[in-house]
């Protein structure tokens, strides 16, 4: 049977063995979870990115 691993997925093992490593990446993902899941909210709300920056008093970079 074949290995369903693929080149990245055995990359990371191999990351994964240094434990900063492993942090930085499991900050990095559940920041991106984050990212995704406010996405989602804000679409689901029908509302612009600049009007949920102006929601939180947030200046944009675009301004």
């Amino acid at each position: 049977m074949e290995d369903p691993k693929t080149n990245f997925d055995r990359y990371l093992e191999r990351k994964f063995q240094d434990a900063g490593f492993r942090a930085r990446f499991e900050a990095a993902d559940q920041a991106w979870d984050i990212a995704l899941q406010l996405a989602a909210l804000r679409q689901a709300r029908g509302l612009t990115p600049k009007q949920v920056a102006e929601l939180l008093d947030y200046e944009t970079a675009e301004e």
